[in-house]
């Protein structure tokens, strides 16, 4: 009998055992599903919600940049981070930084309420793909935008000072009466470019390709290096029938000749000449051993100075510009 007791008590814990080995299973299986819907929630439901939202937030952020960019009141008004942001997500189309107001100046339209852009690509340099864009009378100061594109669009009346375009490509562009002021356009690539009345004194135009664009008598070059720059015969352009920028562009070779006038105000480094058509105009040639006499591309070397001041003195006689010499 005792025997019988001890063994219907072992029955018994095993039972119990057997019980709350299932229990525990049922627990881990339990445990698991939970688990498994977790992860199963995740991935078909919160996952793309949460890929959802940042593409609308996204969306929402690109429609806020152009809205403050198309904003044509002029001024500054951050229109330079909304830029970085839209060109950190490929071409720009149709862009307009145009004048937001005008009135007339002694007979001439005059903008009175410019678009001012400064520091653009200052903390990280930014390349701009702009096309069918409109930046008449656009203000771009020390910003830095090398490897950029610009196609058929309209930097009329521009001006940028201080800006890296370096390795850049203009095609089908109107430069006319823009102003570029200690900017650095080394290498860069003008590609049927209009520059009639354009300015590009003071700055670095080392290696500049200006092969596929006529130059124009009106173009300013005064103290610009154009050490290795490329020009050719090619006849200078001009606007025939649409206008260039966000309204459409047609720049066409009206026959005129090109006029290397401009090139005798610039200057050269001695062992890097620009490659340019017969002319008998060429640039102040500064001997390259002076190179070391100077901190940058832009500055001519004092040697040569003396030179340069009496191309200019020449330059504004010519053009009939009277110097009012200071008291």
């Amino acid at each position: 009998m005792k025997y019988e007791s001890n063994h219907s008590a072992d029955s018994e814990i095993g039972v119990r055992e057997s019980k709350l080995r299932k229990l525990e299973l049922v627990a881990i299986l339990i445990a698991m599903g939970a688990l498994s819907f977790d992860i199963l929630w995740g991935l078909t439901v919160e996952q793309p919600r949460a890929a959802e939202d940042r593409a609308q937030a996204e969306r929402t952020r690109e429609f806020q940049a152009w809205m403050l960019l198309n904003n044509q009141s002029g001024g500054e008004g951050g229109k330079e981070s909304a830029l970085e942001f839209l060109a950190d997500r490929g071409a720009i189309y149709g862009l307009d930084l145009s004048c937001g107001s005008s009135d007339l100046l002694d007979g001439n339209e005059h903008c009175s309420l410019p678009t001012y852009i400064g520091g653009l690509g200052r903390e990280e340099s930014v390349a701009l793909h702009l096309e069918d864009s409109n930046l008449q009378h656009v203000r771009i100061t020390n910003s830095d935008i090398p490897n950029s594109t610009f196609r058929t669009s309209d930097f009329s009346n521009a001006v940028f000072r201080e800006v890296d375009f370096s390795d850049s490509v203009l095609e089908f562009v109107d430069l006319s009466n823009a102003k570029f002021e200690r900017s650095n356009l080394a290498r860069v690539k003008f590609k049927a470019v209009m520059f009639e009345g354009a300015d590009l004194s003071s700055s670095n135009l080392v290696d500049a390709d200006f092969s596929e664009s006529g130059i124009p008598r009106s173009l300013k070059l005064h103290g610009a290096n154009i050490s290795g720059a490329v020009f050719s015969n090619r006849p200078v352009g001009v606007l025939s029938g649409r206008t260039v920028g966000n309204t459409g562009a047609v720049i066409v070779a009206r026959g005129e000749q090109p006029d290397f006038r401009a090139i005798e105000t610039a200057w050269a480094w001695s062992d890097a000449l620009p490659t340019m058509p017969k002319s008998e105009f060429g640039p102040v040639i500064c001997p390259a051993s002076a190179r070391s006499a100077v901190d940058s591309e832009t500055e001519m070397p004092d040697v040569c100075v003396d030179e340069f001041n009496e191309r200019m003195d020449a330059f504004f006689t010519q053009s009939g510009i009277k110097i009012i010499p200071r008291d």
